[in-house]
């Protein structure tokens, strides 16, 4: 008995350490608004989650060309996430930051996550 109950704990062992993960790993919080990125590093979501009626945007830089750019969030705090564009082809997004836009005082920005 003993030998069936420490192999059905091992396999529940392995299967918790096989379970797949979420991508909070990479999300960028400013604040409760946050970015992160999807499909292979070429799309940027930004998320605003503040009822506070400032903006946010995702700041990113693609490996084309070392290109840096701006994607705003459109809904206000509307409990959804909008997605960019994808990136072109062959490049990748290799760093974002997540900006809240704050009216009469600096910007404020999160640290940026590396890829």
């Amino acid at each position: 008995m003993k030998l069936v109950s420490r192999g059905i704990v091992g396999l529940a062992a392995v299967g918790f350490l096989a379970a797949p993960t979420t991508a909070m790993a990479g999300n960028v919080f400013q604040g409760s608004d946050y970015s992160y990125t999807s499909d292979s590093n070429r799309r940027a979501v930004i998320c605003d989650r503040e009822a506070d009626s400032n903006g946010v945007h995702v700041d990113y830089n693609s490996t084309f060309q070392m290109r840096a750019y701006r994607f705003d969030e459109s809904g206000g705090a509307d409990s959804a996430c909008d997605t960019s564009g994808q990136v072109y082809d062959l490049a990748a997004i290799w760093r974002h930051r997540t900006v809240e836009e704050q009216a009469w005082e600096p910007d404020a920005a999160s640290d940026y996550h590396y890829h």
